[in-house]
C-alpha cells in the first residue's frame, strides 16, 4: 500500500482482512513500514456500495486512527484517507491498494 501526504510518499505492506455481509465490512489491518519496521494493527469497519468503498480504522497499538474513501475497480482499491491523531490538526493523504494471491 502506498500512502501519500502532501509531497511525500510512504510505501506499507499491508494485510487488509475483510468480510463482506450485505455491504457491511468488518475485520483487520495490519501494516508495516519496511525501513523502520514499524507496526501497526487495529479494527477496520466499513461499508461498500457497488465500487464505493469507506473504511475506518481503530488501531489497537499506539497509532492514529483513520478514515478512508475510495473506488474499487478489479483487484486496486485506491482514494484518500485522513489521519486523525489525538490533539493534532487531521493529516490528509490518498492511498493505493492492490489486492495479492493468496500464498
Amino acid at each position: 500500500m502506498q500512502l501519500n501526504f502532501g509531497s511525500a510518499s510512504t510505501l506499507f505492506n499491508l494485510r487488509l482482512t475483510l468480510s463482506d455481509s450485505e455491504g457491511s465490512l468488518s475485520g483487520t489491518l495490519e501494516a508495516t513500514e519496511p525501513v523502520a519496521g514499524v507496526l501497526t494493527s487495529g479494527d477496520v469497519t466499513g461499508r461498500v456500495n457497488g465500487s464505493a468503498v469507506t473504511l475506518s480504522f481503530k488501531p489497537t497499538t499506539r497509532h492514529c486512527p483513520a478514515e478512508l474513501s475510495g473506488t474499487r475497480q478489479g483487484v486496486r482499491l485506491s482514494g484518500t484517507l485522513t489521519v486523525q491523531c489525538s490533539g493534532a490538526a487531521p493529516v490528509p493523504g490518498t492511498f493505493d491498494v492492490s489486492k495479492q494471491p493468496s500464498p
